[in-house]
């Protein structure tokens, strides 16, 4: 329901936090590190636009290339699809990722828990989604770097009346503790957003 609420947007603004540093790629996580706020805009339409930042780094997309600019004295050019953003990028297209996550419990690349409102009581569905670390962790030093190598669970959060996604808390299991490296404090839809947003400064 969800995937067929998504269809219709024009613009989504994500306000989030992630355990991460400033100024460094937005790959990078780290469980004893601060959080810092990370926000994210898209426009959708021909060409679509985004925008991505964090404290010390910025991307954004202009419908035809992007920039990724550091600490506000560094610059790089890329296409429209260069892996600047890395993960965070899928989260500005919220039916690709629910499918991709239906998709991937399907083939049995992940676990996935449904928790309906009526089961808590809430106005909200709940989905939770459990997987591995990929990639070779022969080397231990670079498990937990990253989101896609530490075993991890996304908890997704949808309002029940419309089924469109209101949030997101991703948990890393390591020794037995679940840290929270990545949460959605707010996602907003269809809000007016100044073209200028995806310019860069």
């Amino acid at each position: 329901q969800s995937v067929e609420a998504m269809p219709a947007l024009q613009t989504v603004h994500i306000t989030a936090r992630m355990r991460t540093l400033p100024r460094d790629n937005f790959e990078m996580i780290g469980l004893s590190y601060d959080f810092v706020p990370v926000e994210m805009w898209k426009a959708f339409g021909a060409p679509a636009k985004w925008r991505v930042e964090k404290p010390g780094r910025v991307v954004v997309m202009d419908g035809t290339a992007s920039l990724l600019l550091i600490g506000g004295n560094r610059a790089m050019r890329g296409a429209a699809r260069t892996g600047f953003v890395e993960w965070l990028l899928p989260l500005l297209d919220p039916e690709q990722i629910l499918q991709s996550e239906l998709q991937s419990a399907r083939l049995g690349r992940s676990q996935a828990t449904l928790t309906t409102p009526t089961d808590r009581g809430s106005h909200e569905t709940m989905l939770r989604v459990a997987r591995r670390a990929e990639g070779d962790l022969t080397n231990d030093w670079i498990r937990n770097k990253s989101i896609l190598e530490s075993d991890h669970t996304c908890v997704y959060r949808f309002d029940a009346a419309t089924s469109r996604l209101t949030g997101l808390q991703i948990l890393v299991h390591s020794g037995g503790q679940d840290t929270p490296v990545f949460e959605i404090s707010s996602i907003r839809y269809n809000e007016p957003l100044a073209a200028d947003l995806f310019t860069p400064a």
